[in-house]
């Protein structure tokens, strides 16, 4: 990128670390002129300003860069500073963007050049080759039209994990057939039930993806629909009349809709207060990484937590009896922690303090514990007690940075 001809250009890099790092390497001269950086840095304060965040350590991290001309983008960061980012990106003082992939899914984003850090990435396990609509997705951000006459894009090669054969598979425009990724969950699997009883398996059979299958798998997807059949009627969410009261529930909440019906039949739900009730609901959506650290609760689960992880986990054994190779994974409570300190009311500074997960991850958690809280809440009978419950949990954590409605009202 020593070539200002090639600016403005996309680097795409597949760690976050790898993103913020290279950033902070190419700030150490501004590829801006005075004036461009004069321009790049008002704007900058006037939306840190609209989105009340002039005073976040974060924020004041990434004007620095900004004034150089560089900035990063990926989804470990606050879900503001990312709007920051784009926005600013439209602009063309944006010399050079580091970013992790998801930058090229969903926005339009054109770039004179992109640059691949690798054409490998791990994907929670091992290195592997990154599929071809993966690359042409995100090479295709190179060139803008009406402005550029071609998009120029360039590839760090890596010759112990990528070689020729690789690198023809990427430039020949030959992508991979897109699979369907359609699987019938409990949720869906027990609406089809309240409609068609046990012809639920006709769903698969008239599906894109059984048609893709029709050669293969598509029997054994038949037999998993069959096999959470099977499970549901013994775990009683249905009978020979119907969807019982346990899978009316169920059928209405989409996502994380066994743990929650679980929870609530066993009673632990009615023992929440608020707080607790947010940290109940989190442990249903978190996922802890290998290098996850978090603050233990001060507040008491004591009777809650372990009886409903353990209860959890009989149902994942059930699930692998019955040939579930999907099984619905327990609650997991590392998070409680910080999200106790949130629904408390501390400030976002001090909960990130309490834990190792990045800022936007930890934001991304509480969204959507705050969209599970508000379907449970929808979907309980009228005038049940744990309603007012669910919906202050909800208000206590859906605030400041989490508060979405409030980002866009801002924007």
């Amino acid at each position: 990128l020593e070539k200002r001809e090639l600016f403005p250009a996309i680097y795409f890099c597949f760690s976050r670390m790898e993103c913020e790092r290279r950033a902070q390497a190419n700030a150490r001269r501004s590829l801006l002129t005075g004036p461009e950086r004069r321009r790049m840095l008002a704007l900058f304060d006037e939306l840190a300003s609209r989105y009340e965040v002039t005073d976040a350590p974060d924020t004041i991290a990434i004007r620095h860069l900004a004034g150089r001309g560089v900035l990063y983008h990926h989804a470990g960061m606050l879900p503001i500073d990312k709007e920051i980012v784009e926005r600013l990106f439209t602009t063309g003082l944006v010399k050079a963007l580091f970013a992790t992939e998801t930058f090229s899914l969903g926005v339009n984003m054109p770039a004179r050049t992109v640059v691949f850090h690798a054409l490998s990435k791990y994907d929670g396990v091992e290195f592997g080759r990154i599929l071809a609509r993966e690359y042409w997705q995100m090479a295709g951000r190179a060139g803008r039209q009406g402005i550029d006459d071609k998009g120029w894009v360039f590839s760090l090669l890596d010759e112990s994990r990528i070689g020729y054969p690789d690198l023809e598979r990427l430039h020949s425009g030959r992508v991979e057939p897109v699979i369907s990724r359609f699987n019938l969950g409990y949720s869906g699997i027990l609406n089809l039930y309240r409609r068609v009883g046990e012809g639920v398996t006709d769903a698969w059979e008239r599906s894109f993806a059984r048609y893709q299958k029709k050669k293969a798998r598509g029997g054994k997807r038949a037999a998993q629909i069959q096999a959470r059949l099977d499970l549901l009627e013994a775990r009683h969410y249905i009978s020979d009349e119907g969807l019982t009261r346990k899978g009316r529930l169920c059928a209405q909440i989409n996502g994380y809709e066994i743990a929650v019906t679980e929870a609530y039949e066993q009673g632990w739900l009615l023992r929440c207060d608020p707080v607790q009730m947010s940290m109940v609901f989190a442990a249903m959506i978190y996922e802890a990484r290998p290098h996850d650290a978090s603050a233990r609760p001060t507040r008491s689960l004591k009777g809650i937590a372990m009886p409903f992880r353990f209860h959890m986990e009989a149902f994942y054994a059930e699930e692998l009896e019955h040939g579930i190779y999907a099984p619905v994974r327990p609650p997991d409570f590392g998070i409680a922690g910080p999200v106790q300190a949130w629904a408390e009311g501390r400030d976002f500074e001090h909960v990130l303090s309490t834990t190792s997960l990045a800022a936007g991850d930890l934001v991304r958690v509480l969204r959507m514990t705050i969209q599970l809280l508000r379907q449970t809440a929808h979907a309980l009978p009228s005038g049940d007690d744990t309603i007012e419950v669910l919906h202050e949990a909800k208000e206590r954590i859906d605030r400041d940075v989490v508060d979405a409605k409030r980002q866009l009202e801002l924007g």
